[in-house]
């Protein structure tokens, strides 16, 4: 009896001790490491062209086959991946500047967490940089760190991105501010018909359109300022003088002449003097070649002139009227413009009678030649249009010897151009 309750526990401890190794075997099953695949799951340039003073993000993504476990029954220790961006081919030799220069270290997901990777990485292109061209990036799975016998590096470990930088533009140089009017105008800028100079924006004291209702006119932009809708189109003016007694005979622009109004150097197509009419330009060869080069020779509103009176446009008699005063040219401040201003002797009355815009030489004149002995300064307004829209703007009164009324004018007269 004995013996067989000793047999009897024999054999259960047999059974117990059989029972615990293969429950601690099982355990020690359980815990066995499972390898898992890391490796580079894209990379991008966002974004992937910049100008040369712009920058560019690189962004790495690093993917696993599945979760990775952690190193470490508590999950303290995440797996490491360490990444490293480099620029591997600069071909158009741009100058750049990398930040972070060292490598980059992603977390990946440990014990079920979440990855937390580190901040992106940045390409910042030399802002002083002048050329354009492309860099590729490449970025490399260098290493896995606590990663023993958890995960492995695998294929792809590299990947590329290329960056397009644009070149530096070349800055656009600020235009030397012109000094007529008509030139001006047309690069876009305001002329400024206070102290007759080229702005690129108007004056804070120019009018305002609410202004023009009342003079019976148009806004002009380009002038800052109220006007006719003639002059705001930018036509432009000498003085004629009816010679005869006869009228002023015109043509439309069809019919006129090419001639350098504006005296931009371009000769345009012009309203102009009919062949053979008794009309003629008031000249003045400023350079002294013997011959008519342009409205700046004649007087008109591009004639160099003293800042006009207010609610006065630029206009030939106010250029007329500065060989009239005392310190300027000989001048001597009487209002007319006669023998006793020295620039009398060199004015020439243009009759350009075969209309071709040159100047022959039989068809230059002194005043006296021509019966005129003295021009006034004092000038008014006039509302005369012709058919063809010529605007005769502003006149003043023609005199013979001793001052004689001889019934004529001279005007200032707006030709239309051709459109």
């Amino acid at each position: 009896m004995r013996l067989r309750l000793i047999l009897l526990l024999v054999l259960v401890g047999i059974l117990l001790v059989a029972n615990g190794i293969k429950h601690k075997n099982s355990v020690k099953a359980q815990g066995l490491p499972v390898t898992r695949n890391v490796y580079l799951g894209g990379a991008v340039l966002q974004p992937n062209s910049i100008p040369v003073t712009g920058s560019s993000t690189f962004i790495v993504s690093v993917a696993t086959g599945a979760e990775v476990p952690s190193l470490g029954d508590d999950g303290a220790t995440p797996i490491r991946a360490v990444v490293q961006v480099v620029a591997n081919s600069n071909a158009s030799g741009i100058n750049y500047t990398v930040t972070p220069s060292q490598l980059v270290s992603v977390n990946l997901a440990g014990g079920g967490n979440p990855s937390t990777p580190d901040p992106p990485f940045t390409v910042t292109i030399d802002s002083q940089n002048a050329k354009g061209g492309s860099i590729t990036y490449q970025a490399t799975l260098v290493r896995l760190e606590n990663a023993t016998g958890l995960a492995q590096a695998s294929a792809p470990q590299t990947m590329n991105a290329t960056l397009t930088v644009s070149p530096t533009p070349t800055p656009t140089p600020t235009p030397t501010p012109p000094t007529t009017q008509s030139a001006c105008i047309a690069i876009g800028w305001h002329w400024s018909l206070t102290n007759n100079t080229c702005t690129e924006s108007c004056p804070t004291d120019a009018g305002s359109p609410l202004d023009c209702e009342q003079f019976a006119q148009v806004w002009c932009d380009s002038l800052c300022r109220c006007t006719t809708q003639t002059y705001c189109n930018n036509n432009h003016s000498p003085i004629i003088i009816d010679l005869s007694g006869k009228g002023f005979d015109l043509t439309d622009a069809q019919h006129g002449v090419n001639f350098d109004l504006d005296g931009d150097g371009f000769p345009e197509q012009v309203s102009w003097t009919a062949a053979n009419s008794d009309v003629a330009f008031l000249f003045l060869d400023r350079n002294g070649d013997g011959r008519v080069n342009n409205g700046i020779e004649l007087f008109g509103d591009v004639t160099p002139q003293l800042p006009p009176p207010p609610d006065i446009l630029p206009n030939g008699f106010n250029a007329l009227a500065m060989y009239d005063r005392p310190g300027y040219f000989g001048g001597n401040g009487d209002g007319v413009i006669d023998s006793r201003d020295a620039v009398f002797s060199q004015l020439r009355l243009w009759q350009d009678r075969n209309h071709n815009g040159i100047t022959d030489p039989d068809e230059l004149h002194t005043l006296p030649e021509l019966g005129i002995e003295s021009i006034s300064l004092d000038y008014r307004e006039s509302p005369r249009r012709d058919r063809y829209g010529n605007e005769f703007r502003y006149r003043a009164k023609v005199y013979g010897k001793n001052h004689t009324d001889l019934g004529r004018w001279a005007y200032d007269v707006f030709l239309v151009p051709a459109q």
